[in-house]
């Protein structure tokens, strides 16, 4: 009942912001197109774009109707600067709403997606997308992107987050940053070059391949050494959020995780 809600609320703004990712698209002339995820977190999505933008990327921003005036006045700067493309939804569709039907179907086979609380790696190659491209040929796989290591000179955020356990009867638990990414490191795969790991990823940066999809959303390896990228928000002195503007963000923000203190 919820989903069938849900695709009749999207109807009709899906389609259109679909029309809007698709003129952005096409403007790119044949460049793979990188797409962030928005929403009351203009900060971020600012940072990622300068970092996309030092690499010579023109990202397209989705904005999932954010309200927070900082964020408004950032992304109407970012779009007045030309320096990415901005679409805006007229409802919040959530982390993966570049995954809505009519969204997915405009875009090319190849394509990146992120959140944008992520610090790239100084050190990514120069030609990341095409490796990461080719990572997923090898491994044939529907999405190959960053590693993100949490043993570093950062120190760990203490909030922790809720994990649901049993599938018969439920049993949740709080667990910690390490708790919880530690596991993404224990399936190395064999590469002539790259650190990679059979591990899932939602929606922090990766390419996708669409000829490689097999129905599950997270089939993907993730990319360590120089593709690593920290995941800002797990480190207090690297968030870029204040605790008012991260009351702000997580009030509509159903898909965040780390935020149980």
């Amino acid at each position: 009942m919820k989903k069938f809600f849900h695709r009749y609320l999207y109807k009709r703004p899906v389609r259109n912001l679909a029309a809007q990712i698709k003129a952005a698209v096409d403007a790119l002339d044949g460049a793979v197109p990188i797409l962030v995820v928005s929403y009351n977190n203009g900060v971020y999505v600012d940072h990622c774009v300068r970092q996309l933008n030092a690499r010579s990327i023109k990202p397209v921003i989705i904005d999932n109707a954010s309200k927070d005036t900082e964020t408004l006045a950032i992304l109407s700067g970012i779009a007045a600067a030309k320096s990415a493309f901005v679409v805006r939804s007229a409802v919040n569709m959530g982390a993966r709403v570049g995954f809505q039907g009519p969204v997915y179907d405009v875009l090319p086979d190849i394509f990146g997606y992120t959140d944008p609380d992520l610090l790239f790696n100084r050190h990514l190659p120069a030609d990341f997308i095409r490796q990461l491209t080719d990572v997923c040929d090898r491994f044939k796989c529907f999405k190959a992107g960053f590693a993100l290591p949490y043993q570093v000179e950062y120190s760990l955020t203490e909030r922790r987050m809720k994990s649901s356990l049993g599938n018969i009867v439920p049993f949740d638990r709080l667990v910690t940053v390490s708790q919880w990414e530690s596991r993404f490191w224990n399936k190395p795969l064999q590469h002539d070059r790259l650190e990679v790991y059979a591990a899932p990823i939602d929606t922090t940066f990766a390419i996708y391949r669409k000829k490689y999809y097999n129905g599950d959303f997270f089939d993907a390896v993730r990319v360590a050494g120089d593709f690593s990228a920290l995941h800002m928000p797990w480190f207090p002195d690297l968030d870029l959020l204040s605790p008012q503007r991260r009351s702000a963000y997580l009030k509509g923000n159903k898909s965040s995780t780390w935020v149980t203190n």
